[in-house]
């Protein structure tokens, strides 16, 4: 629910509570004495959001002396996306008014707007016994809706040129040369109502500001692959990427793949690459996102006796993301080694070891900015609308009188930031085998993919005061890494069985997909819930159907959930299912038709 505060309640309020005025008269205040009260409105806030996207795309190709060809394309994209604040949003005049008895029926407000004198035929609006009692008449005129429009495109061209350049021994090099070229446009339009006004430097509504924001980059990258053939049973993949733009500068990243073939059923590969990505234009504007988290609130726990007003539970907080313009790029290095074999004529398999690490993971840190807030009484606001209310954009807490207090009845403007490290290692396998070639007129086969997460570490903000937990490394200078690998959400096993029968018009499949037991959030609330505690394994069975009509159409249906299994529980999340690796909705169905023009 959105929050109001410092609002004048004129002392004639037909709802003013006898008691109240009993105990303001026995603290010698006058009989027309007005109050100022804060809170949040009853219903939550509700925003719908509608998005269109089209993309168009036109190239040509060709052949050149020898065996080089080249490839060009064009290519545009549009997204328009609609979000609509259409339930729990209130007009801040029209509310402000009818807590004083100024807002006349027809929705308008007597100058001058500020007073808060009633006048004849003035409606109220009712702050008292949990706002429940309310005049239809008010709640249809302070009640509103907020509009929302954002818009991307994206302009795009490349050309490609392949061929082959030079021998070793008499293998003939393959190399890839191309260039690419694009722009970016990003725009987003808030209503006005959810802007700060220059007059009064405040939104139109409550608890729902955002600002218009536009922002474009061009992006230009160059690269060349070559296949090296040192001999028939040992390859050498190289390339390098160079990737310019215009508000983030340049940066070059290599590749390295390495391929050996002892035997026609045996071959060993592995590999070596960095990645760079800048921030989207989204994340690196001025704009906001509406967001939440859980606030952990357990006996004894880092905010229980100043967030958390000694409250235990793991209430739901209000949050904003503001981007951040001096946002790093992200950047990668991977490597990966592995084997396929096939032993038999119809089977194969496969292992891969990976290996990934990513720096300057983009992120936001609610928990460091309420431990920085605590440190710095300066990151903490009241609500906007009042003295000293914290400017827009600008990173910090809102709540009650600018002061630190139960957070779940204010909201946390966080700005995205470049967190830390990201590290992650683990095992595929895959098998592979040809049951037969031909049942009904198609080829049946049965697959088994698995992946075993060995170690996921990711940076976290932490406080040298707080003792650690399973999984945390020391803190130092306020940053840690943590293991996260078998702990909630965080899997160490998942795996698919699928049986697959296709011919030339029709198709079936019949899978199974597997996810590991973890550890329960304990996290949250040590008191409720035993390190020991564990989120079940699940196991879904799913089935597919398609039917290619012609070359131009097919009908595809596929049953998710076949047996409408319930996930198991987790008492770390809010709703007791952990939505990450598990899903509710029990068995649904999808029809798709594809046609091709």
């Amino acid at each position: 629910p959105a929050p109001w505060s410092q609002a004048n309640i004129d002392a004639a309020h037909p709802n003013f509570p006898a008691e109240l005025r009993t105990r303001m008269l026995a603290r010698g205040l006058g009989p027309t004495q007005d109050i100022a009260g804060w809170g949040r409105f009853p219903d939550e806030r509700q925003i719908d959001v509608e998005t269109q996207s089209w993309r168009a795309l036109a190239g040509l190709r060709g052949d050149l002396a020898g065996d080089w060809s080249w490839e060009a394309a064009v290519n545009y994209g549009d997204s328009e996306s609609e979000q609509i604040a259409s339930g729990g949003i209130y007009n801040r005049a029209r509310t402000l008014a009818a807590l004083c008895g100024r807002l006349l029926p027809d929705g308008s407000v007597p100058s001058p707007a500020r007073d808060c004198i009633p006048v004849a035929g003035g409606l109220w609006y009712n702050p008292f016994g949990g706002q429940a009692a309310q005049d239809p008449r008010v709640l249809a005129l302070v009640r509103d809706t907020v509009p929302r429009t954002g818009e991307s495109s994206t302009y795009g061209l490349d050309f490609k040129l392949n061929g082959t350049a030079g021998t070793i021994g008499e293998r003939a090099i393959a190399w890839a040369f191309g260039v690419e070229g694009r722009q970016e446009e990003i725009a987003d339009k808030p209503s006005p109502l959810a802007e700060v006004s220059r007059a009064t430097g405040q939104t139109g509504v409550f608890g729902f500001g955002s600002k218009s924001a536009r922002g474009e980059r061009e992006v230009s990258a160059i690269f060349v692959e070559s296949l090296l053939p040192f001999t028939d049973a040992f390859d050498v993949r190289v390339a390098g990427r160079y990737d310019h733009y215009s508000d983030f500068g340049g940066d070059f990243n290599p590749s390295i793949g390495l391929r050996f073939r002892p035997t026609d059923d045996l071959v060993f590969r592995g590999g070596w690459n960095t990645g760079f990505r800048a921030p989207s234009l989204a994340q690196a504007g001025s704009g906001t996102t509406a967001a939440s988290f859980n606030l952990p609130c357990a006996t004894g726990s880092e905010f229980f006796t100043n967030w958390c007003a000694n409250r235990t539970g793991r209430p739901s907080v209000n949050s904003q993301i503001l981007a951040n313009p001096d946002l790093a790029p992200e950047t990668s290095e991977a490597w990966n080694a592995g084997l396929v074999w096939s032993p038999l004529e119809r089977t194969t398999l496969s292992v891969d070891y990976w290996n990934f690490e990513q720096e300057n993971t983009v992120d936001v840190d609610y928990f460091g900015l309420l431990r920085a807030a605590l440190a710095n009484p300066a990151l903490i606001f009241p609500f906007a609308g009042g003295p000293g209310e914290r400017p827009i954009n600008q990173p910090g807490i809102e709540i009650s009188g600018g002061v630190v207090g139960r957070l779940q009845n204010g909201e946390v403007f966080a700005q995205l930031q470049n967190i830390g490290v990201q590290r992650t290692t683990g095992w595929d396998f895959e098998i592979e085998h040809r049951l037969a070639d031909d049942v009904y007129g198609g080829a049946l086969d049965v697959s088994i993919d698995a992946t075993r997460v060995t170690s996921f570490e990711r940076s976290e903000s932490c406080s040298p005061q707080v003792a650690p937990l399973r999984g945390d490394g020391a803190c130092v200078n306020g940053q840690r890494l943590v293991q996260f690998n078998g702990e909630y959400r965080y899997p160490k096993w998942r795996g698919t069985v699928a049986l697959d029968w296709e011919s030339d018009r029709y198709d079936a499949a019949l899978w199974a997909t597997y996810v590991h037991s973890f550890y329960d959030d304990f996290r949250f609330d040590p008191a409720a819930i035993s390190p020991s505690m564990r989120v079940s394994s699940w196991t879904v069975l799913n089935a597919s159907w398609g039917w290619n009509i012609d070359d131009v159409h097919r009908v595809s249906v596929q049953v998710e959930n076949l047996t409408d299994r319930d996930p198991p529980r987790a008492l770390g999340a809010s709703a007791w299912v952990d939505t990450f690796n598990h899903d509710a909705m029990g068995r649904y169905v999808t029809l798709n038709w594809i046609g091709r023009f």
